[in-house]
């Protein structure tokens, strides 16, 4: 299974929205090169996580094709920390009120409808 890493430009040396311009050339590079996109799947930990899943977004929004798939390892996705609310256990998951949790859902496009 071939395998792509991408060395995208990091904070603060370098301004928002520099790594996901970085990560949408990666992504459009390979559509280009030919390969499906149920044939990708983009992974990254940490903030590549958040960065995976901004990637796949703004391709939604650009009316590009979507990967196979997204795993975000311990992504940081919620800036504005509105999951963690008291009383919530302990691992709940996290998921942004716009995208569905569970296998299989389609990330929903701006006005409804979805991908």
């Amino acid at each position: 299974m071939p395998v792509v890493t991408v060395d995208y430009r990091l904070a603060p040396e370098h301004r928002f929205p520099a790594a996901l311009e970085d990560g949408m050339a990666a992504y459009r590079a390979l559509l280009d090169e030919g390969w499906p996109p149920d044939r990708l799947l983009l992974l990254g930990d940490s903030c590549g996580g958040g960065l995976a899943l901004s990637t796949v977004i703004a391709a939604r929004d650009g009316g590009r094709p979507l990967p196979a798939g997204v795993v975000a390892l311990s992504g940081w996705v919620d800036l504005d920390t509105a999951g963690y609310a008291p009383g919530r256990p302990p691992g709940a998951t996290l998921h942004h009120r716009g995208i569905p949790p569970g296998p299989g859902r389609r990330l929903p496009r701006p006005g409804g409808g979805s991908t």
